[in-house]
């Protein structure tokens, strides 16, 4: 997957944070059951909060994951539960695609 990241520099990633956010794409096909994989989206830093955005001091949240599908009903995007985010390791799983 390539990956395109949030165009800001942030302060985590300065510190030596582990960065993962962002939007993954797909640099081969991916698919099951008439469904391809599109987008996988990963959150684990929040920016804005308490009412302003705070590029220099985001806050770490539990991770996030979406993946975005399509098929032959067209596309949607699904929310993940309990994705597990790592440096070496990505595991994300929807109970909502509809198939195993």
């Amino acid at each position: 997957m390539t990956r395109n990241p949030h165009t800001v520099d942030t302060i985590a990633t300065r510190q030596g944070h582990f960065d993962p956010d962002g939007y993954y794409l797909p640099t081969a096909s991916v698919g099951r059951a008439g469904y391809e994989l599109r987008q996988l989206e990963l959150r684990t830093l929040e920016y804005y909060y308490d009412g302003a955005v705070h590029y220099d001091n985001p806050r770490f949240i539990p991770p996030k994951a979406r993946i975005t599908l399509e098929g032959p009903g067209g596309r949607a995007t699904y929310d993940c539960a309990r994705p597990t985010i790592e440096r070496d390791t990505v595991f994300v799983l929807s109970q909502d695609v509809g198939f195993t």
